[in-house]
This record gives structure tokens, C-alpha cells and sequence, in this order.
């Protein structure tokens, strides 16, 4: 099977979030709370059967990543300063408003190197599910806002961001594409622009109206796939290895790195050495659970696995995936 090298980062969008649960892992995600990008640039993405018809409307080479990125925020930045100004309200444009990654979600955890200095990358800041010593960025908005009065602050930012029944954390996120547009155009002049930037990327391909019954098919594939009792078996041989090395408890490969994620997200971000305490058992649970995988083959016999999966699901939907392959071909 086919590698590619690409820088990771991570392309924070629900394209994103299908892209890389059709990674080469059970334990792959994306967590957009990341807010600044590390490298490693020994992490290579596999490109399994699925991933070599989807993976051509995110593996662009860096710079071409950055292009699509700033053609796309400026395009969101120009549309929202727009709808504000036929509202009667100054926006200053904001291109540092926007962060999107690059990558797989699980960079350098096969690479022996990585392991031994970062562990799964978590607390390093490697694999984004919790960043340390983030900064927001400044907005040029925030000085204007701050001369106002309560009154105008308050129809300013009825004015960005919609009403405040329809903002996120209130059941948007879980919606599906097309949902998830039409809710997104209620958030006042920032929804309707970061809609109109969406459907201008062609990145954004499967989440279209056309391709949105192909997407949700993909993550339903993706949702049960690993059930296969055949994965049981070589979780049940990998825990094993991983309780003879010290480390019982486990039934499940991703199950390690998850107990690191769940431990360093309820650490103080400001205790430094109860982080470095963490990373050390981060980098020792780590290298057990490489150790383990490469004593009984994990990886290999996992991607043969979910390899034959993909391909008999790529069959029984041969037509709409031809379909995507001409969509793609025609944008790029």
C-alpha cells in the first residue's frame, strides 16, 4: 500500500473529521481545539483503499495547503466585513482568525524515535488533544469593540454572531452537513461567510449536497468496521503483551493513548511538574505499546483487515465513488 509524506497539520473541518477517521487506526481523531501545529516530519500517511480516492482533496503539498487556507479566509474575512457594513457596523478583517491543520491525528506513534522523546504526542502538543501555553490570537476587532458601549457591543455581536439560540454548543455541531449550512447561515454575518467559504473549497467536496448520502455512508462504514471479531483477537493478543509489560487494564489498542488523553486533560495546564511527570509515563505506556504491536504485527494484520473492508465497501458503492473520482479530477 501506497504512502505519502505530507506535513501534519490538521484541516479543522467536518472534511477533516471524515478524512481521518479513514485513517490507517482505530484510535484516530481530530480534536479542533488545537490552536498551533507541530511536525514531525517522519509520519507518513498510508493510504489505504478508501483513503486513495478521498485522500486527494486533502493531501496537498504545504504550500498549496497555505493557499487554499488564506484564499479561503480571505474570501470568509471580505464576505463577514461586507455583511456588516449593510448593517451598519465597522468590522476590521481578521485573517489570524481562522487555524486549520494538516495530517492524520496520529503522527510519528509507529516511529521509534518519536515514541522515545514524545510518547503518543499528547503532552507534547504533537497529536492536538490538548494544547499547552496557547495564546489566543490578537484580533484587530478588540481595541473597537472596546470603545463601545454595552448597548452597541451587544448589537455588534448580534450582528457578527446571530442570535444566541442558534451559536454552537447547542446541538449544531452534531448535525450533518446540510444541517449544519443552514444553522450556520442563522449565526449572523461570521455563519453566512464561514458557508460561503465552504462551499468555495473544493476540499469541502464531500460535504456537499451531492456527495452528502456518500459522507454519511463513509462515517457509518467507519462507525463499524472495527467490530470485526477478527480485531478482537489481536486487541486480546496486544493486551496481553501490554499486562506481561507491566500495563494491565487494557482491552483495547487505542485505550492506552486514551488514558494518557483523559489523565493530561484534567491536569493544570500551569503545574509544569505534574506535566512532566505525566509525559514520562506518557513516553514508558507508549513504548510498552509499541513494543507490543511490533511483537505480534499489529499494524499489518489490522490494515489487512480493514483493507479487505474498504475495498468491499468501495465495490457495493462503486457508482457514487465514481462519481467523486470525476468531481475530484474536474476540480483539480
Amino acid at each position: 500500500m501506497p504512502y505519502v509524506k505530507v506535513t501534519q497539520r490538521i484541516l479543522v473541518s467536518s472534511l477533516g473529521l471524515l478524512l481521518l477517521v479513514a485513517g490507517c487506526s482505530s484510535n484516530s481523531g481530530l480534536h479542533d481545539d488545537a490552536a498551533r501545529s507541530l511536525e514531525w516530519e517522519n509520519a507518513p500517511v498510508r493510504l489505504s483503499p478508501l483513503l486513495e480516492i478521498i485522500g486527494p482533496l486533502w493531501l496537498q503539498s504545504e504550500e498549496e495547503f497555505e493557499r487554499m487556507n488564506a484564499q479561503r479566509d480571505r474570501l470568509e474575512q471580505e464576505s463577514i466585513a461586507a455583511c456588516m457594513r449593510e448593517g451598519g457596523f465597522e468590522y476590521i478583517i481578521n485573517l489570524d482568525a481562522v487555524r486549520r491543520w494538516q495530517g492524520t491525528g496520529q503522527i510519528g506513534i509507529d516511529d521509534r524515535d518519536f515514541v522515545s522523546q514524545y510518547g503518543y504526542g499528547i503532552v507534547s502538543g504533537h497529536n492536538f488533544d490538548r494544547i499547552a501555553n496557547w495564546e489566543r490570537p490578537v484580533d484587530p476587532n478588540d481595541e473597537l469593540i472596546a470603545t463601545f458601549t454595552d448597548a452597541e457591543r451587544e448589537a455588534w455581536d448580534l450582528a457578527l454572531n446571530g442570535p444566541l439560540e442558534y451559536r454552537f454548543g447547542l446541538g449544531v455541531i452534531d448535525l450533518n452537513p446540510t444541517e449544519w449550512r443552514e444553522a450556520r447561515a442563522k449565526q449572523g454575518c461570521a455563519g453566512k461567510a464561514a458557508v460561503l467559504a465552504e462551499n468555495s473549497d473544493p476540499r469541502e467536496l464531500l460535504n456537499t449536497d451531492e456527495f452528502l448520502p456518500l459522507n454519511e455512508a463513509i462515517l457509518q462504514f467507519r462507525a463499524t468496521v472495527f467490530d470485526n471479531p477478527l480485531l478482537a483477537v489481536i486487541d486480546a493478543e496486544w493486551a496481553f503483551c501490554m499486562a506481561d509489560a507491566g500495563h494491565p487494564g487494557f482491552e483495547q489498542q487505542f485505550e492506552a493513548q486514551r488514558s494518557i488523553t483523559q489523565e493530561w486533560n484534567s491536569t493544570d495546564f500551569d503545574d509544569q511538574i505534574a506535566a512532566r511527570a505525566l509525559q514520562e509515563r506518557e513516553i514508558e505506556l507508549a513504548l510498552a505499546d509499541l513494543n507490543c504491536r511490533e511483537s505480534i504485527n499489529y499494524r499489518e494484520r489490522v490494515n489487512a483487515i480493514t483493507d479487505a473492508a474498504e475495498t468491499q465497501f468501495i465495490s457495493d458503492n462503486q457508482a457514487a465513488f465514481n462519481a467523486l473520482r470525476n468531481a475530484i479530477e474536474q476540480r483539480s
